[in-house]
C-alpha cells in the first residue's frame, strides 16, 4: 500500500479556513474509488511534544492500493480541481510517500 500524507500551511489560520480545507479534502477524494481509506483534520494543538512537528494546519491521509493508483491520484480530475480550487490559500504544502504494510 502507498501511503500519501499532505500536510497544508495556510494563509489564514482561522477554524473556518481550516474546516473549509478539511471539507474541500473530503469531498474531492470521494470522487476517486480506488483510494482504499483516507481521513482529513486539524493540526492537535495540545500536541506539544518537543518531537512534534508543528508547522502545518490541515493534514490529509490518503491510503492507495499500489504506486500505479499515486500516480493515477496525481492526475486525477478531482485531484486537478481540488489544487485549482485550494492552492491560493496555502502558504506550503509537504507531501510524504510511503510504502507501507499494514498489520492489526
Amino acid at each position: 500500500m502507498i501511503v500519501h500524507n499532505v500536510y497544508f500551511s495556510l494563509k489564514d489560520k482561522s477554524e473556518e479556513a481550516k474546516q473549509t480545507l478539511v471539507a474541500n479534502c473530503y469531498d474531492f477524494t470521494s470522487k476517486i474509488p480506488y483510494i482504499e481509506y483516507m481521513m482529513a483534520g486539524v493540526l492537535y494543538e495540545a500536541g506539544h511534544r518537543p518531537v512534534n512537528d508543528r508547522d502545518f494546519e490541515v493534514h490529509l491521509l490518503v491510503i492507495l492500493p499500489d504506486a500505479a493508483k499515486l500516480d493515477e491520484y496525481g492526475v486525477a480530475p478531482s485531484h486537478s480541481a481540488f489544487i485549482e480550487q485550494n492552492s491560493a490559500s496555502w502558504t506550503g504544502v509537504r507531501v510524504f510517500d510511503a510504502d507501507s504494510e499494514g498489520k492489526a
